[in-house]
């Protein structure tokens, strides 16, 4: 009986980290994806800069 609890403790424990890492994964693609739009988009208001002058 006892081990089973331990099993079951260790599934758990394993289980919490999985999703703690995915929803941390999770958010740094977002910020990842955010960086990225900010920079195209600076990319992208540059060149216009340059059109109008």
């Amino acid at each position: 009986m006892i081990r089973r609890y331990i099993v079951y403790g260790i599934l758990s424990i394993c289980f919490i980290l999985g999703l703690f890492l995915s929803i941390y994964r999770f958010i740094e693609t977002v910020k990842y994806e955010q960086q990225i739009a900010e920079l195209s988009s600076d990319h992208n208001s540059l060149p216009e800069h340059h059109f109008e002058e």
